[in-house]
C-alpha cells in the first residue's frame, strides 16, 4: 500500500501481488484473463503488433510456461524459487505485470508489460525499481540472493532503447 500523510486519505491505492507463474495455481487462474488483456493491449499499442498476433497460447508460451521448477527450501525466500508474475494494481485495476524469475542468487527480470494509457506513471521504470527493492527485501532472509539482473541490452534493437533512458 502507498503511505499517506497522517490525517489524509490517499487519493489512490497501489497494491502489489506476487503470483506464481503456473496455469494450475488458483491465484494465477483468477487473474489470467485480465493479465492477458493487458499484455495484448501493451503489445498492440507499444510494439505495434497486429491485433491477431497476440494469442493466449503465445502469451502462455512466452511468459507463463517456465522451465523452472517452483521450489521452496527452509533457507530460501518465503515464496520459494521459480517464475512469478508481480502484479501491480491501482485502485483494484491491473496496470502492470513484471515477469520475474527468483533464483538462488538473483532476481531476473524476464519481461514487463503495462497499461499504455498511463504513460505519466513511467511504469516500466517503476517496475524495475520495485524489482530492485524486491531483490533487497529477499536478501534479508536469503543473503545469497542479492543480485538483480535486468536482462540483455542489444543496442540495435529499438524495443530495448528504454534500458539506456537517462
Amino acid at each position: 500500500m502507498v503511505d499517506s500523510f497522517p490525517g489524509q486519505v490517499p487519493m489512490h491505492r497501489l497494491k502489489l501481488r506476487l503470483v506464481e507463474s503456473n496455469p494450475k495455481d488458483p491465484e494465477f487462474k483468477a487473474t489470467q484473463s485480465k493479465s492477458f488483456a493487458l499484455y495484448k493491449k501493451y503489445q498492440e499499442r507499444i510494439h505495434h503488433d497486429p491485433p491477431g498476433k497476440c494469442t493466449v497460447k503465445g502469451w502462455k508460451d512466452f511468459l507463463v510456461t517456465s522451465p523452472l521448477i517452483h521450489e521452496r527450501t527452509s533457507a530460501g525466500p518465503e515464496q520459494g524459487y521459480g517464475s512469478f508474475h508481480q502484479q501491480y494494481y491501482l485502485d483494484d485495476e491491473l496496470i502492470a505485470v513484471g515477469v520475474i524469475d527468483i533464483l538462488p542468487h538473483c532476481v531476473s527480470s524476464v519481461y514487463v508489460y503495462y497499461d499504455p494509457d498511463l504513460p505519466h506513471l513511467s511504469l516500466g521504470t517503476y517496475t524495475a525499481l520495485r524489482e530492485i527493492l524486491i531483490t533487497r527485501q529477499l536478501s534479508v532472509r536469503t543473503p545469497a540472493l542479492h543480485y538483480y539482473y535486468m536482462g540483455f541490452y542489444i543496442q540495435s534493437c529499438q524495443k530495448m532503447k528504454y534500458k539506456v533512458k537517462q
